[in-house]
């Protein structure tokens, strides 16, 4: 008897998924980008800057939850590049539930943010405003994507179906200065919910993070309880990190910054666990 064939369905290639999203970026002439400095958004602005008929406004939101390096690091390839770039003051700590710190904290801040951003982008002329959310983004507990929904911006690397892998290897291919670049997430992702936000916590969190990244551990999240540093670090840095020499660096540096303790992860880093078990826990 002849073998049954099932229903399959043809998985797009690397290929169809570039042309899909160069397709969606076609025609745009007018185009705004959330730009955070990062690989997903990189991407996407790059490829929508190089349109041949396309105008390109790549737009940042500086606030204390963003990282000083990272704001930086997008103004340096928007001016290498010579693509127009404003970067807004966002007040964020000055919406209840973002300085809260709840469960749907990135919901509020991303709505936030992105109301900002629209309002500069539509008075500058540009209707349309894209973020760099991509096909794996659903994979995890991402509430921002749902206010970007909610609020109208668009996600072509989402909708072309691009993961984080292949949108590394576009930027890699595209000689893109950040393909490689860990993934970073906003500092008030280091505070276990419920914990209040305040500028003189997330200054402490990135001055902390600064001293590791200087030290040679440029992934590593340093997770703020009150006066105890909790650093967590990939597994194939722990070793190294716990030598005494640089364990006793480390120690002296945060403490330095206002930490009574400092322990290391043995778990390693592992991004969103800590609001993931804290999610789990309110259930």
């Amino acid at each position: 008897m002849p073998e049954k064939k099932g229903n399959t369905q043809a998985v797009p290639s690397f290929a169809s998924k570039r042309r899909a999203l160069l397709a969606a970026l076609a025609g745009q002439d007018r185009l705004a980008v959330a730009f955070s400095g990062g690989v997903d958004s990189g991407l996407l602005l790059a490829l929508a800057h190089g349109m041949p008929q396309g105008r390109v406004l790549a737009l940042t939101a500086a606030s204390p939850l963003f990282p000083a390096r990272e704001l930086e690091a997008a103004r340096a390839f928007c001016v290498n590049r010579g693509i127009a770039h404003s970067v807004l003051t966002a007040p964020l700590l000055e919406v209840p539930e973002v300085r809260a710190n709840g469960p749907h904290r990135c919901y509020h801040c991303k709505k936030a943010q992105l109301a900002l951003l629209m309002e500069h982008a539509a008075a500058r002329g540009f209707p349309t405003l894209v973020h760099g959310a991509n096909a794996d983004d659903g994979l995890d507990y991402r509430p921002g994507n749902q206010a970007a929904i909610e609020s109208g911006v668009h996600a072509p690397l989402a909708l072309a179906g691009l993961g984080k892998r292949h949108i590394r290897l576009w930027a890699k291919r595209l000689a893109l200065p950040f393909h490689a670049k860990p993934a970073a997430a906003c500092l008030a992702t280091r505070v276990p919910w419920g914990g209040p936000l305040t500028p003189e916590t997330l200054r402490m969190i990135e001055a902390a993070e600064n001293f590791l990244e200087d030290l040679g551990f440029p992934a590593c999240r340093v997770r703020h309880h009150g006066t105890v540093a909790r650093i967590e670090t990939p597994p194939s840095a722990l070793r190294r990190m716990a030598a005494p020499k640089t364990r006793a660096r480390i120690v002296e540096g945060l403490r330095a910054l206002g930490y009574s303790h400092v322990s290391l992860d043995l778990e390693g880093y592992a991004p969103g666990k800590m609001n993931r078990d804290i999610n789990k826990e309110s259930r």
